[in-house]
C-alpha cells in the first residue's frame, strides 16, 4: 500500500482500515484520500496527475531509481519524510533535477546567487569605509576627532545593516516569481 503523500513526500501509516478516509497533508496541506492502492490525490484538485507526470520524468540522480518510503511502526503517527523522498519531491515540484537545463531555459534564475555576492561585496565596502573613515580623524591634523570616529561607527554597525536589508528586498522579488510560477503550473495542469 503506498504510504506516501504525492506531492511533497511526507509518509503516513495507513492500512486497508482507513481507506476511504481523506485527509489533509500535514506537511503541505494537499488533499488526500486514502485507496485500496494506497495514499492518492483527491479527485478534482488542482494538484491530480501534476506530481505523477512529473515523477515519471524525474528520478534520483545516484541511482537512477526514485526513493524507497520508509514504513511507520505500526502506531497511526506519520513518519517524518526521508531525504531522498524531500529531495526528490523537492526536484519534482521545480520541474526536474537537472540544472544545466533548468539554467539554460532559464527555470531557475542566477541573480539571486548574485545578490548573495553583492551582499557580501556591500559589507566588504562598508566595513572598510567604516575603518578609513574613523582612521581618517588620527591622520589630519587640526580637526575633530569625535565625528569621523561616530561617523566610522555607524558605517561599521548600520552599512552592513542597510545592504542586508537592500538585498533581502530584491530576494522577496525573486521568491515572489518562483511562487508565482509554481501556482501557473499547478494551475496549467488542473486545466488539463
Amino acid at each position: 500500500m503506498n504510504n506516501v503523500c504525492p506531492s511533497c513526500g511526507a509518509v503516513y501509516s495507513v492500512s486497508p482500515a482507513h481507506v476511504g478516509r481523506r485527509i489533509s497533508c500535514k506537511k503541505c496541506s494537499v488533499p488526500l484520500v486514502v485507496t485500496e492502492a494506497g495514499i492518492e490525490l483527491v479527485e478534482g484538485s488542482p494538484f491530480e496527475g501534476f506530481f505523477e507526470a512529473a515523477r515519471e520524468s524525474t528520478t534520483t540522480p545516484a541511482s537512477g531509481t526514485p526513493p524507497v518510503a520508509t514504513k511507520a511502526p505500526s502506531g497511526e503517527q506519520p513518519l517524518p519524510p526521508t531525504p531522498t523522498a524531500t529531495r526528490e519531491a523537492t526536484e519534482i515540484r521545480r520541474g526536474g533535477g537537472n540544472s544545466l537545463v533548468d539554467f539554460l531555459l532559464f527555470r531557475s534564475m542566477i541573480v539571486p546567487y548574485l545578490i548573495q555576492i553583492l551582499f557580501w561585496l556591500g559589507v566588504a565596502v562598508c566595513v572598510l569605509t567604516g575603518i578609513l573613515t574613523m582612521l581618517s580623524a588620527f591622520v589630519v591634523e587640526g580637526r575633530s576627532k569625535v565625528v569621523p570616529v561616530l561617523t566610522g561607527l555607524a558605517w561599521l554597525i548600520a552599512g552592513p545593516v542597510g545592504v542586508r536589508i537592500y538585498c533581502e528586498l530584491l530576494m522577496v522579488l525573486f521568491r515572489i516569481y518562483d511562487t508565482l510560477r509554481d501556482i501557473r503550473d499547478r494551475l496549467d495542469k488542473a486545466d488539463k
